[in-house]
């Protein structure tokens, strides 16, 4: 039997990994989240988790293979639908997952704003992508 091949530009957390392998994927573990290093991993991808990678039109020109596009979060501002329509690929989101996490930042700026919190700006969310944020 064959397996779909998936592509994680970034990664997930150990549960998403363990899903995914527990039931028959295999997991393509991308080289980073730039255009380039997309373009170099997917040709032969069926699917692509994202969490933050712009999906461009010619990311979707490579991904011969590519049936969907799973988005991790609300929104697919980062995709490029209409290449996605052309190229017949489905593009789903996970809206709500990061709800707890959106709740708890907007405490941390509330909570901020209001004590003048001396923080370390490393964290903040502007940095992120700058972070391993999973080991």
């Amino acid at each position: 039997m064959m397996s779909y091949k998936v592509l994680l530009p970034q990664p997930i957390l150990p549960d998403g990994d363990d899903f995914l392998l527990k039931h028959g994927f295999e997991i393509v573990r991308g080289r980073g989240f730039t255009e380039e290093d997309i373009i170099a991993d997917i040709a032969d991808c069926d699917a692509m988790i994202v969490r933050t990678a712009k999906i461009t039109s010619r990311i979707l020109d490579a991904a011969k293979k590519l049936r969907i596009i799973a988005r991790h979060g609300a929104g697919y501002d980062g995709v490029d639908l209409e290449a996605a329509k052309k190229h017949k690929v489905l593009v789903t989101t996970a809206g709500g997952a990061n709800a707890i996490s959106v709740a708890e930042l907007a405490v941390f700026y509330m909570l901020h704003c209001s004590r003048r919190f001396k923080a370390d700006f490393g964290i903040i969310p502007w940095n992120f992508q700058k972070q391993k944020v999973y080991p």
